[in-house]
């Protein structure tokens, strides 16, 4: 017959077993390029990802935003995509895409018009893949 301590040790046992057997076992990250100088890292992992502050002087009309996403269990017939938000809620697509992983590219040309159109403060970068959208990161350009 089973004591106290058992059946606890057991019922805790398939707690974790069931816990661990529910946990997403795929993890994504993505990469931010400015042409092709890598500026920022960022993964899933993070619950508000850091901000990515440029100088405007520095950035032109012709310079590249890339972001690389990549994702452990890739989906290689799926519409992706990369979008801007800004804090009014008002939004513009930057990249679409087929399958992961991927490599979105932008010129800075919209989102600085962008900017100045909606007289936006805080530009917000999206991923979404029609399931989920995740917020990639805060763009700031001063």
């Amino acid at each position: 017959m089973l004591n106290r301590l058992s059946v606890t040790m057991l019922l805790i046992g398939f707690c974790l077993t069931g816990a661990a057997n529910t946990m997403a076992d795929t993890t994504d990250y993505w990469q931010v390029y400015v042409n092709k100088k890598v500026v920022a890292r960022y993964d899933e992992g993070l619950l508000a990802p850091a901000p990515l502050t440029l100088a405007k002087k520095n950035i032109t009309a012709i310079d590249t935003l890339k972001v690389r996403y990549v994702a452990d269990a890739p989906c290689h017939d799926c519409l992706v995509s990369m979008y801007v938000e800004d804090e009014h809620g008002l939004r513009a697509t930057l990249s679409v895409m087929q399958g992961l992983p991927a490599v979105f590219k932008a010129s800075f040309r919209p989102l600085l018009s962008f900017q100045r159109l909606n007289f936006s403060k805080q530009l917000y970068i999206w991923y979404n893949d029609g399931k989920r959208k995740r917020l990639l990161f805060e763009l700031k350009l001063k």
